[in-house]
């Protein structure tokens, strides 16, 4: 049996942890992102529109944003369950590859999922400032958009991974094993998530409906690429290699450090203009500056 003191240390742990990676991901995109604080209040304050059009817009993206939490997650996790079934019928649901296609399959479906919530919120944004020409950048307002779709997709997975996290550090005891996801989930748990869905959303902006598809294309198949790999590699180095020791771990965690890295290098490209036109509008009138474009 564990001692209270310790057990009462993990049960803050799942309450504090969770806060403590809410708070990280929005402190590493201001630092990253240059002028994301100033998007995030230029979307919430809505300077020069009327009272109600504003709170009118404040009230739809929370309700959407809540949405993102109550029905992307169960609805992930049902899809997920249905892509799985036919591999675990003829494999076995104790067979390494079909466990290795169950968490990869969580990058398409859960990318999807966050990319719609985010597409909804920022047509929620764009409807609120009209036609007026007070919007902030649109490249970056999708952007935002898509990360706090995907923040608050990421909070509430990692709670789940952290209660499972924490029966394992009651069970069998405090060690790198136990630790390492519980650690993981505190400083990127929820940044990673938030940077897929940044990286999906940043072609909302574009000017152009043929533009926005093929970028919206493009991005959204790199977000899934990317999180398809991070949870690929886990599967591929613990379940089919069978490095289930501590150079397994380290290896594991040293390969997703890299993708995240990459992640967050792409969507400060995108952020910053260098991979996409900029999304600002001049006059009232949709024109855009032309540099690098991906579509």
């Amino acid at each position: 049996m564990m001692p209270y003191p310790i057990f009462l240390l993990i049960a803050l742990a799942i309450v504090l942890v969770p806060l403590l990676s809410a708070s990280l991901w929005f402190i590493i995109f201001s630092l990253i992102l240059p002028g994301f604080k100033d998007v995030t209040k230029g979307i919430l304050r809505m300077d020069g529109e009327p009272l109600w059009k504003r709170d009118i817009a404040l009230g739809a993206s929370q309700l959407f944003f809540y949405m993102s939490v109550m029905l992307t997650v169960p609805a992930s996790a049902i899809l997920e369950l249905f892509f799985i079934i036919p591999f675990i019928l003829v494999m076995g649901a104790a067979n390494p590859v079909a466990q290795t296609f169950s968490v990869i399959s969580a990058g398409p479906i859960e990318e999807i999922m966050k990319w719609t919530s985010a597409a909804t919120v920022y047509f929620l944004i764009y409807l609120s400032f009209g036609r007026t020409g007070k919007m902030p950048d649109r490249i970056r307002v999708g952007i935002a958009a898509g990360l706090f779709s995907g923040a608050c997709f990421g909070l509430v997975e990692s709670v789940g991974y952290l209660t499972s996290g924490t029966s394992d550090l009651i069970n069998h005891g405090i060690s790198i094993r136990t630790l390492d996801p519980l650690i993981w989930r505190m400083v990127l748990g929820v940044s990673v998530h938030a940077m897929y869905t940044g990286i999906a959303a940043g072609g909302l902006g574009r000017f152009g409906w043929g533009n926005k598809f093929r970028t919206t294309l493009i991005l959204l198949v790199s977000s899934i690429v990317l999180h398809s790999l991070n949870n690929g590699v886990q599967g591929l180095i613990v379940l089919i290699m069978g490095m289930d020791d501590l150079f397994g771990l380290i290896l594991t965690d040293s390969v997703q450090m890299l993708l995240a890295l990459a992640g967050f290098i792409l969507l400060s490209l995108l952020w910053r203009g260098i991979l996409l036109p900029s999304g600002r509008v001049s006059g009232g009138r949709k024109r855009a500056s032309i540099s690098i474009s991906v579509g």
